[in-house]
């Protein structure tokens, strides 16, 4: 019986998406770093594999390795421009390295893609929150919640709109928060 190591060495470029499918299933165990193992191999057989580099980019983003995990989104994009999860993805790492204006950049570029990425206008909402951007924000979760709608994202949203003063609407955002 062959072990993870020798499939890691032996599988041929052909077979690059059984080393993915390994990472894949490496991840879902927890084991994250020889999930990257598996992923840089597939991607060395098939350079152009964008999964593997999407792949990758989230592990090393969980691994807080946010400018490797950076470089790894934008070369699936590169493969796969409008893959909609890399955007999304990407946002997250540009969050974690303080890159707010590139992060929002990347959500809208997800929502363009897949208008209907819930997922997206939340973050889009939140990094707008940081920018001070709040009627824009709240239009981006409202918009999140019509596609999606999500208790917590209720409950949230109201605290946000009675920071903003809006006393009526986040009683209202409360409620259905509770429904």
């Amino acid at each position: 019986m062959e072990t993870l190591e020798d499939l890691l060495r032996e599988t041929t470029s052909d077979e690059y998406y059984v080393l993915v499918n390994l990472g894949n299933a490496l991840v879902k165990l927890g084991q994250r770093e020889k999930a990257i193992a598996f992923y840089d191999r597939a991607i060395e057989l098939k350079p152009n594999c964008s999964e593997a580099w999407h792949n990758r980019g989230n592990i090393l983003c969980d691994l807080g390795r946010n400018v490797e995990a950076l470089i790894s989104f934008d070369r699936a994009i590169e493969i796969e421009p409008d893959n909609y999860n890399s955007w999304y993805s990407r946002g997250f790492a540009l969050i974690e390295l303080g890159k707010k204006e590139e992060a929002l950049a990347s959500f809208d570029r997800a929502i363009e893609i897949k208008p209907d990425f819930d997922l997206a206008w939340n973050c889009r909402g939140r990094v707008l929150v940081f920018l001070g951007r709040d009627e824009e924000a709240v239009e981006s979760f409202d918009r999140a919640l019509e596609i999606q709608p999500d208790d917590d994202l209720w409950f949230k949203l109201g605290i946000f709109l009675k920071f903003l003063g809006r006393d009526e609407e986040a009683k209202a955002s409360f409620g259905r928060a509770i429904q």
